[in-house]
């Protein structure tokens, strides 16, 4: 059996919340900010503002949540890690 297509505008990922993988589809058309918010959610990592947490890709560079998803090109299931900023986690 073939693989499903990729569904229009939607990009499956990996992110990386306290160190536990979870996958999600991301809308190609929306900020990122709209998928960190998403991930918070469904993991429920709710106790911090959005604020308080950085994207980052596997390099460890630091993505701008006001950017939308497709313009960093990147590919089906790619993984990016969602964490704390330094400074607060008190």
């Amino acid at each position: 059996m073939a693989a499903k297509p990729p569904k229009p505008n939607k990009l499956p990922l990996t992110i990386v919340v306290s160190g536990t993988p979870f996958g999600i589809e991301g809308n190609l058309n929306a900020p990122l900010r709209a998928l960190v918010e998403k991930t918070l959610e469904e993991t429920k990592n709710t106790g911090r503002p959005i604020e308080d947490w950085q994207l980052t890709d596997e390099a460890g560079h630091e993505l701008d949540l006001d950017r939308k998803l497709e313009t960093y090109g990147f590919q089906p299931g790619a993984v990016l890690i969602l964490s704390l900023k330094a400074g607060v986690l008190g």
